[in-house]
């Protein structure tokens, strides 16, 4: 590795970990997992507790002497309750948001003749759904046709939907050292998202949200004819793929795009690496392959 690449690693934030072993970056978890962070209790330690609770606590009744007991009136036999079984609590199921399926590229046969332009300003004017009401203004995307490279993240951020640009603010920082470590600039990729909208606090997308997009997305695709397709996170990885296996098992290989002939590698989204700084190892990996992959798309074998 040069002193120029060297140098941009540290920069990034990569090179300290990108030098540890495999087997010690392995223990990271994968995007969007939560390790548990207490031991579980078993029966028999909550059993103990309970009965030390019990022995420890004073009675608040008052010892009973042997005159009072002599002068006091036998009452009724004290009626016990009957036992009643407790109800099986039953899963909350409405304070869950269930996992979003794949919408995959749905196509819109009325945008198939639109350029660019046209498409970019059919978006703005879009009200295909509730985020309509919400933005602030659309995020179509950034960068020209005919780049090589399209990249492709879930939704705008709020930096994104502020200056209408795609992948900005301090994820968009981190992505423009990211290519320059593999020789590349902003100028030579197409960034853009599944979302030309941000969402209500940024959460996750709807399949009606997806569903609403997707017509657009295709179009990009269709017209900036990239040689490769590089999915950003998670979701946008189960979109454009039109599956739900976990991002560490979709990383590490090259796919092919089921509607185009477009190879697609997955990688994860510039704002989890912020979260999670220790998977900038495997990221570094992506980027590698992202290069290996464009190297072999320029040989005369290709």
């Amino acid at each position: 590795m040069d002193a120029y690449r060297a140098a941009i690693l540290k920069d990034i934030g990569i090179d300290r970990f990108v030098i540890r072993s495999r087997s010690e970056t392995s223990t990271a978890r994968g995007e969007g997992s939560e390790a548990a962070s207490e031991t579980p209790t078993t029966t028999a330690q909550r059993g103990d507790e309970s009965a030390q609770r019990v022995s420890s606590t004073p009675s608040s009744r008052s010892p009973t002497t042997a005159s009072d007991a002599s002068t006091r009136a036998p009452g009724p036999a004290p009626i016990r309750p009957s036992r009643v079984a407790k109800p099986t609590a039953q899963p909350a199921t409405d304070s869950v948001e269930p996992k979003t399926a794949p919408v995959g590229l749905l196509r819109e046969a009325a945008w198939e003749s639109m350029d660019l332009t046209a498409l970019q300003a059919q978006v703005a004017a879009c009200e295909q759904c509730e985020l309509s009401k919400t933005r602030q203004q659309t995020v179509f995307g950034s960068g020209s046709a005919g780049v090589e490279v399209m990249m492709i993240g879930d939704a705008p951020g709020p930096e994104d939907e502020a200056g209408g640009e795609a992948l900005v603010g301090r994820s968009g920082a981190l992505l423009t050292k990211m290519l320059h470590a593999i020789g590349l600039t902003r100028d030579h990729v197409y960034l853009t998202n599944l979302l030309k909208c941000r969402t209500v606090g940024g959460r996750d997308p709807h399949a009606a949200e997806l569903s609403a997009c997707s017509g657009y997305l295709l179009r990009q695709i269709e017209l900036i004819k990239p040689k490769l397709i590089v999915c950003l996170g998670r979701i946008a990885a189960h979109q454009i793929l039109a599956t739900d296996q976990p991002l560490n098992q979709l990383r590490g290989q090259v796919v092919p795009l089921p509607s185009l002939p477009i190879p697609v590698i997955v990688t994860y989204h510039p704002n989890y690496l912020l979260r999670a700084p220790r998977e900038k190892a495997k990221a570094w990996d992506d980027l590698k392959r992202i290069q290996a992959t464009l190297k072999q798309l320029h040989s005369p074998q290709a």
